[in-house]
């Protein structure tokens, strides 16, 4: 009935032709790699945001919006963001100033000169309901337009994993000439009511004991609730030879309630030594960030010059700690343990500033069927400042101004064989203190960071391609201590080799097929003296990935689509004495399309997990959580 009465909304509301938006997204056919790409709620590589090469490229601060440099501190939901891939390697062409970590490259859901309505609705068989309504509205023919966006969704799964959340998103476009566009944006989202799962830290070195993952392990009052804005100014403009590309971005997160339940000393009975409770409020992270960046280009015969000038700058203050830990006592991993509500007092939150400007200046020459060479270099001025609530501590102030070197390069070795290689020095951030430190929410300062990586690209095909490579990359490593204290605990460093394999294998069939195999090993004073490990905990050595999207022939309006991937076992904890399971996981969906009256019609049933395989994941504190169950979702999707 609900599916109905939306269908008949969509159906009157426009007597324009349709444009296909919400009906045609499918990560594997708009792929170009294996590496990382997501478009609408489909998610597929061997990569994510949250991790690429072993480490993550949000946290480094390695986020584009339309390719202009972006802090990012609150989600960016689908309602704003329209697609985004990763970039590595060879993908990373033709972004100028290019990072060790890899690049998230976000595509808005901008207003693109025509009248769309969309709408999305899905259920599963968790009880979950999802959806999204976007309309995109002509105001001056296609010079200018509104794109207005609203989404939600209604979690019963009683794990945290997805909470209830709202989203909204109002973007303005402009579009004067072919080569000049303004796009003006802001966009909200809430997310709340999440129960909290726990964390699983055992006492021994065996695998926790296998527990029920539809029984809320929980404490019901422990529900986190955050909310996140973003909002931003694009302008881009060709003159000539000339092209001026700017953005300025403000993202900020507000979290109004915390809570981690940690399982401390978990024995393989399913026994419990100490349960941890970590409760917080009112921390704040927020960032404007922005680049300008001027380019010009010139060509002849043969020769095409780029020469890129870059000015990026961000003004980031959070606002952290105050939290409290109470213990429970002892307790068990295995069945419901509900509590009292202690009664929470909190502190005075800490707060750090980062200040940033880097200036870029880079060339690059691609010679016509021969290859390409770019170099750049960049200087930052980097300052950190932090104000200890505590009186006794005095305030910690971190300054860096290094100078940044990258070099890039491809040759043409034979028709359709590219040899590619490239070297970046990177400033990131680390990841902040986990939820079990003592310091839980504190930042490092930036860290200086190096890659090199090359590799080959082989087009089998026009339209079926083959990478693959390796990397290099070296980065300070920070991790919780034998005191619960976040630190620097050595350098790591992580070496690899990545294979993609994209395309069309037949007419109809499309492959998007990725393995990486990585090798992260930590040095310095405590690896030798035998503190830890020489593993990162949570780190892996293989991860395999195939997606197949199959048409089958003589028709266009079935299609089906099969996901495969196997994920070797994490390092467990910071003494490398043990490792969680294996995963391999596979998943079958089908797509229906159809019309109902002026409104194209896409009907999706994707099963997840479908043979319910157990596995469990660690974080990099050594926590423990289990994978998640099998689960079929239906959607219904429209377009006018």
């Amino acid at each position: 009935m609900v599916f109905r009465q939306a269908l008949s909304l969509l159906a009157i509301a426009s007597s324009l032709p349709a444009y296909a938006q919400r009906t045609t997204a499918n990560a594997v056919t708009q792929a170009d790699d294996a590496f990382g790409r997501a478009v609408g709620n489909d998610r597929i590589g061997i990569y994510s945001s949250e991790e690429v090469r072993g480490f993550n490229p949000v946290e480094a601060g390695n986020v584009r919006i339309e390719g202009l440099y972006y802090d990012q501190q609150g989600i960016a939901s689908n309602r704003m963001v329209d697609s985004s891939s990763i970039r590595v390697g060879y993908g990373a062409r033709g972004f100028p100033f290019p990072s060790p970590t890899g690049i998230v490259d976000l595509k808005l859901e901008k207003y693109e000169g025509k009248r769309i309505y969309s709408a999305e609705l899905e259920m599963d068989t968790d009880g979950n309901s999802t959806g999204s309504l976007q309309l995109k509205i002509p105001l001056i023919k296609d010079k200018l337009g509104l794109s207005v966006g609203q989404g939600f969704r209604i979690a019963r799964l009683p794990h945290v994993r997805y909470g209830n959340f709202n989203s909204q998103s109002l973007f303005l476009g402009w579009t004067p000439r072919a080569d000049a566009e303004v796009t003006a944006y802001i966009s909200r989202f809430k997310f709340a009511r999440a129960s909290q799962s726990p964390f699983i830290f055992p006492a021994t070195p065996n695998i926790p004991a296998r527990i029920p993952r539809k029984t809320l392990l929980g404490q019901p009052w422990a529900r986190n609730s955050f909310h996140t804005i973003n909002a931003g100014l694009i302008s881009k403009i060709g003159i000539g030879e000339w092209r001026v590309d700017a953005g300025l971005f403000r993202s900020q997160r507000t979290d109004d309630r915390f809570f981690a339940d940690l399982l401390l000393g978990a024995q393989p009975d399913g026994s419990v030594t100490n349960r941890l409770i970590v409760a917080d409020e009112d921390n704040f992270a927020g960032s404007t960030s922005g680049e300008v960046r001027i380019t010009r280009r010139w060509s002849g015969e043969t020769l095409r010059h780029s020469l890129i000038a870059s000015i990026r700058g961000r003004d980031q203050k959070r606002e952290f700690g105050g939290q409290q830990r109470v213990s429970l006592g002892v307790s068990r991993i295995d069945v419901e343990d509900d509590r009292a509500r202690p009664n929470f007092t909190f502190g005075a939150n800490d707060v750090s500033a980062v200040k940033q400007i880097t200036l870029g200046l880079g060339y690059e020459l691609q010679i016509k069927n021969r290859g390409s060479l770019s170099i750049a270099a960049q200087k930052a001025d980097y300052r950190k400042t932090v104000d200890f609530a505590n009186a006794a501590l005095a305030d910690a102030i971190t300054k860096d101004k290094p100078l940044l070197l990258n070099a890039n390069a491809s040759i043409n070795l034979l028709p359709g064989l590219i040899a590619y290689g490239g070297y970046v020095r990177g400033l990131e951030e680390s990841a902040v203190a986990p939820d079990i430190a003592i310091n839980r929410s504190e930042a490092p300062p930036a860290l200086r960071t190096r890659q090199i990586d090359a590799g080959l690209r082989y087009a089998i095909t026009d339209k079926l391609a083959l990478i693959a490579g390796v990397f290099d990359i070296k980065k300070p490593y920070f991790n919780v201590d034998s005191t619960q204290r976040f630190r620097q605990l050595g350098g790591v460093r992580n070496r690899g080799i990545e294979l993609s394999l994209s395309g069309t294998l037949a007419k109809g069939l499309t492959i998007v097929a990725g393995a990486l195999i990585i090798d992260p090993k930590i040095s310095g004073p405590d690896v030798e003296a035998g503190l830890i490990g020489e593993r990162p905990v949570g780190s892996f050595k293989r991860r395999a990935v195939a997606n197949l999207d199959w048409r089958p022939a003589g028709q266009e309006a079935w299609s089906f689509d099969l996901a495969l991937e196997a994920i070797s076992p994490e390092t467990a904890n910071i003494a490398n004495s043990f490792s969680g399971t294996a995963r391999e996981t596979v998943g079958i969906g089908t797509r229906y399309r159809f019309k109902f009256g002026r409104a194209n019609m896409l009907l999706r049933g994707l099963v997840t997990n479908l043979f319910n395989d157990y596995g469990w994941r660690v974080s990099s504190s050594g926590g423990f959580s289990f994978s998640p169950a099998r689960a079929i979702s239906l959607s219904l999707a429209a377009d006018i």
